[in-house]
């Protein structure tokens, strides 16, 4: 395995990570206007608009983590980058909600390239402790580009919903940095295509459950923050952006320390990634107020940062030098956890007759105490994480 260690190196890979987590959620401040612009559109088709690219990231990531052995990485990268700007700011052309959801669905495939190749990047240049601490700047980098693109929408959607989709332009600077800067690694290089492919480890599906469950809590906060905030009289699209931009402001610092805080947690560091996410939906579900809208914000951030990198290291780990295909099954896992968060959610709030849009924050706090308690037991079975 290779390790390099070379700034530039580093900042090209690291690059591709400003597009990713956040590709969906990235319009989010803008969900209420939309609503209220496009007439006759089902509230359901309108969350879609941050949930559905995760329906095309899904089978693009199964297809990039089958298919792509012994194909440029770096070509990868660079045709999913293309992709997601011209896919991203075609939707400010959109005259209907079917153009639209049309234009995520295109996005959604962006990124089901995107993000298992710059993981995969990482974890064929990176090994030990240097591939948990680039893991960790690769979160950052990440949730760097959610607040980019979750302020800067948000202000853009003051003027006009349909400006909140330019700030996916900034895949064009991404474009020219990952083209200057990434090199192929020699896994690539020396593929070998006649060699029988091998099956990839169920310990590796099993490492990459949680991002599953992560992501079906989670993705409650950026389907619902407008309208929640909205109707507890705590500001409109602006502050939904300045929410979810102050989440992943503080993903973006601790993601930074991910080595650190696991090392010195030890035993306890994955109980506290379910503490905070419990934390953070109790705050949501329980109380209103602008105080504990930033207190959730920041655990949310927390269990972003710490997770995600986490859940990547020990996938490919698991999966002895299958690297895409490992990273392929987080995003999948991801992702699934992204679509279904609000067909779930909508339905048990249907079935249980209530319409309360805190009902769903409520219903992940519940769910989260649970796998709390759970990963406390386990903690004191296990001396590692």
């Amino acid at each position: 395995m290779q390790s390099n260690n070379k700034p530039l190196l580093s900042f090209g890979i690291l690059s591709l990570s400003l597009l990713t987590i956040m590709a969906g959620a990235a319009v989010s401040p803008a969900l209420a206007d939309i609503q209220n612009s496009i007439k006759g559109a089902q509230p359901t088709l309108i969350k879609m608009i941050l949930t559905l690219p995760a329906v095309f990231i899904i089978p693009t990531s199964y297809c990039i983590g089958k298919f792509s052995g012994g194909i440029s990485k770096k070509n990868l990268a660079l045709a999913g980058v293309a992709i997601y700007t011209v896919s991203g700011c075609w939707a400010f052309f959109a005259t209907d909600i079917y153009m639209l959801l049309a234009s995520r669905a295109v996005l959604g495939v962006a990124v089901g390239i995107i993000m298992p190749v710059a993981a995969a990047l990482i974890a064929d240049f990176f090994h030990g402790e240097k591939r948990m601490r680039m893991m960790g700047y690769n979160a950052a980098f990440a949730n760097f580009g959610g607040i980019l693109a979750t302020f800067s929408s948000g202000l853009l959607a003051s003027i006009n919903w349909r400006y909140a989709f330019l700030v996916y332009a900034m895949g064009i600077p991404v474009f020219i940095i990952a083209m200057l800067f990434i090199k192929e690694p020699e896994q690539t290089k020396n593929f070998d295509k006649k060699a029988p492919r091998l099956k990839l480890p169920l310990e590796v599906y099993i490492k990459a459950l949680p991002g599953f469950l992560v992501f079906l809590g989670f993705y409650t906060i950026p389907t619902n923050i407008a309208v929640y905030l909205a109707s507890a009289g705590l500001g409109g699209p602006k502050e939904a952006g300045y929410a979810m931009a102050f989440s992943t402001g503080t993903a973006m610092l601790l993601g930074l320390t991910v080595a650190k805080v696991r090392k010195k947690l030890g035993r306890v560091y994955v109980p506290s990634i379910a503490f905070s996410m419990l934390i953070c939906h109790l705050l949501l579900g329980f109380t209103s107020s602008v105080a504990a809208v930033n207190l959730a914000m920041i655990a949310n951030g927390y269990t972003l940062s710490m997770s995600i990198p986490y859940i990547m290291v020990k996938a490919t780990e698991a999966a002895k030098g299958n690297n895409v295909a490992a990273t392929s099954a987080v995003t999948l896992s991801i992702f699934i956890g992204q679509f279904f968060s609000p067909i779930v959610m909508d339905t048990i709030a249907k079935a249980a007759d209530v319409h309360r849009v805190n009902f769903n924050f409520q219903l992940v706090a519940a769910a989260t105490a649970f796998i709390f308690i759970i990963t406390v037991f386990r903690s004191f079975r296990h001396s590692e994480p």
